[in-house]
C-alpha cells in the first residue's frame, strides 16, 4: 500500500508530494551540513509527437524508459 501511495503507477517514479517531503529534508539537511545541494530537473520535449506517430503504447514505452 505505502509503494502505491508514493509512486506513479506508470513509471514507477515517487509522485509529487514525497518529492517535495523529500526535497524538505535534503534541503533541512544540505543547511545543516553547510554542504552545497543540487536538484537537476529534465523535460521530455516532443513526448506528443512520439504519441502522435507511433501510437499510444510506444508513447508509454518512451515516458516508462525516461522516468
Amino acid at each position: 500500500m505505502k509503494k502505491l501511495a508514493t509512486r506513479e503507477i506508470l513509471t514507477g517514479v515517487l509522485n509529487r508530494s514525497v518529492f517535495h517531503e523529500y526535497g524538505e529534508r535534503s534541503v533541512s539537511a544540505a543547511k545543516r551540513a553547510c554542504t552545497p545541494l543540487s536538484v537537476i530537473m529534465t523535460d521530455s520535449d516532443r513526448f506528443m509527437n512520439i504519441n502522435d506517430k507511433f501510437g499510444h503504447a510506444a508513447g508509454v514505452a518512451s515516458l516508462i524508459h525516461f522516468a
